[in-house]
């Protein structure tokens, strides 16, 4: 009888598997429920009398009324769900909140055991949706109506509730759907062009979005954004002025240019596919999937299709690190999990980790950045530095057509800088010592003397890009730490802004403004450390070693991953140089 009053008011609080069975059964079922009428305009009205009237009418009530933070708001013109500064649609999306809540809560109790069941809450006595202020930044959040008590299971959502590519790709998919057509044109093609997972499930959501109230997905669907303002692929002109000077830019026009590419390959695949979806409505998909993405490799599905989904409400929860509420899959119960990790008291937010990341991963692909990751320890935060084929390389040309031939470009070509990405405290087989060996083999001698060099132990000239992994001689390492200085320096010099500039600037932001700069921050802070090393290395030619040693422990302590480069390599270095000069 729920399941029947579910489908009454409105079908799409079935899950799939709920609306295959019922089909015209369904209306047999209703015809036994004394009481139940269905006006012909598809508004459910509801007698008091018999005994089916009762369970259609809790439903019902439960169904049409949104809990806000101020109340219920039922369907009513004046809705009290929120503050009169919000704009109005929020009604709508409370509504939508319930009903999501409740088909989520339908899928449970229909895939999951009665003893899995048994020991969780209902979600609509525990959950709901508010906003945040205005003036920090009115956005939508899930917090605990109860409290939860540590070990505390949230909520199970069952396989059959996570949205991923294994159904658009499953061998059943209908003939007529882009899966299908898709999947036909790859095999007619002899080497098919790249398909990126995350494509597939975009194609899928559309098809699932196009499809609206008939859509099994249409709860969940309902709930999503309509834009996404906020993820750098949508940004204005004036969002990245934010960013003048900062490579992030280049790599987000990287990521647009791939996500474009994606869609023109689909387009070639199927050429009705422009017709039917607009880049637009393809960013769109691409953008809600980046943003709400979870990875797992799911039970029972290919490593291509069950390692990006999406879940329902689950991808709801907004970020904090440490996280309160810990997600997982659980094998025993089939099910996606949601389990406090400490008390969440009634009125709080819930609140997940969408992991360790640095501020430039989480804009890319949550559209926000915290505040203090330059301050966490280990560090967090990056930044990208590019180095040049500068005027002062030995040999410039010759070396600039090498180069072009090694990434398999064409020779008279123009070389484009390198792009290296920096950690703080992080240098061994990482950015700055990869950037420092591509510096090495940038400064090596010309001609015949190149050659020899380049096929030595010492470099690798297949890696990507060539490099030096090993000192090459005094004079050598001296020029390529200077180069090092160079990129580091042209890098901070390219903001319009300084460090301290910045540090006084956020506290008047909010809003995007805020992240944006809260981004560029962080990269001078990485900046400013290694400006700070290749400088001291940059000294370390022309002071004692002891001295050296000194300036180092108190600039990164006598035991950091800079320290070995500052304290043992470069010394060691200029001592066997050192002792070759007295034996000649």
């Amino acid at each position: 009888r729920e399941v029947v009053a579910m489908a009454l008011l409105d079908p799409q609080l079935l899950w799939p598997s709920s609306r295959r069975v019922i089909g015209v059964g369904l209306l047999l079922l209703v015809a036994r429920l004394p009481g139940a009428v269905v006006a012909s305009s598809g508004l459910r009205k509801v007698d008091g009398e018999g005994p089916g009237a009762p369970v259609v009418a809790a439903v019902a009530a439960e169904a049409t009324e949104t809990r806000g933070r101020h109340g219920t708001c039922g369907r009513v013109p004046q809705c009290s769900c929120f503050d009169p500064a919000d704009s109005p649609a929020a009604c709508g999306e409370h509504r939508q909140f319930d009903r999501l809540v409740a088909w989520i809560q339908e899928g449970m109790d229909q895939h999951l055991p009665e003893a899995v069941r048994s020991e969780l809450p209902r979600l609509a006595d525990v959950i709901e949706m508010r906003y945040a202020p205005r003036s920090k930044g009115g956005y939508r959040h899930v917090v605990s109506t109860r409290g939860l008590k540590e070990g505390e299971m949230l909520m199970r959502i069952p396989m059959e509730g996570l949205m991923h590519a294994g159904y658009y790709r499953a061998a059943d998919a209908p003939a007529s759907s882009l899966a299908a057509r898709l999947r036909k044109a790859l095999a007619d093609e002899y080497v098919g062009p790249f398909v990126a997972h995350q494509t597939w499930l975009a194609l899928y959501m559309l098809e699932q979005r196009r499809l609206g109230a008939a859509s099994s997905w249409g709860p969940y669907l309902d709930v999503l954004p309509e834009d996404f303002p906020s993820v750098p692929i949508w940004f204005s002109d004036e969002d990245w002025s934010w960013l003048e000077g900062s490579l992030f830019r280049k790599r987000i026009k990287r990521h647009r240019e791939s996500l474009e590419k994606q869609y023109e390959t689909i387009s070639e695949l199927v050429p009705e596919f422009p017709s039917e979806f607009s880049l637009d409505e393809f960013l769109w998909a691409r953008a809600a999937i980046s943003s709400r993405v979870f990875g797992w490799n799911l039970p029972g599905l290919p490593v291509e299709d069950g390692t990006d989904f999406m879940v329902p409400l689950g991808d709801m929860f907004n970020h904090r690190s440490p996280k309160q509420v810990e997600w997982s899959f659980n094998k025993t119960t089939n099910s996606f999990e949601y389990k406090a990790l400490e008390d969440v008291p009634a009125g709080s937010e819930i609140l997940i980790s969408y992991g360790g990341k640095c501020n430039s991963q989480y804009l890319l692909s949550y559209g926000f950045t915290i505040p203090n990751v330059s301050k966490r320890w280990p560090p967090v935060s990056t930044v990208r530095v590019e180095m040049a084929l500068d005027a002062e390389v030995p040999e410039r040309e010759p070396r600039q057509r090498w180069l072009l031939k090694s990434r398999l470009q064409e020779v008279d070509g123009e070389l484009a800088p390198e792009e290296f990405e920096l950690k703080a405290n992080t240098f061994k087989a990482a950015g700055a010592e990869n950037m420092l060996a591509y510096a090495r083999l940038l400064s090596l001698p010309g001609g015949d003397e190149f050659e020899r060099r380049v096929k030595s132990r010492s470099c690798s000239r297949y890696a990507t890009p060539p490099h030096c992994q090993q000192a090459m001689g005094l004079e050598n390492e001296l020029a390529a730490v200077k180069r090092s200085v160079h990129a580091v320096d042209a890098a901070l010099a390219a903001y319009p802004t300084t460090l301290e500039e910045d540090e006084e600037l956020l506290p008047t932001l909010s809003g995007l403004p805020l992240s944006l700069v809260t981004l560029r921050r962080d990269e001078k802070v990485v900046l400013r450390w290694w400006q700070r090393f290749f400088k001291l290395a940059l000294e370390g030619f022309s002071i004692e070693p002891d001295l050296l040693e000194n300036r180092t422990a108190e600039a990164f302590g006598e035991f950091s991953p800079e320290s070995a480069y500052l304290r043992v390599s470069l010394p060691a270095l200029l001592k066997v140089e050192r002792e070759a000069k007295v034996s000649a």
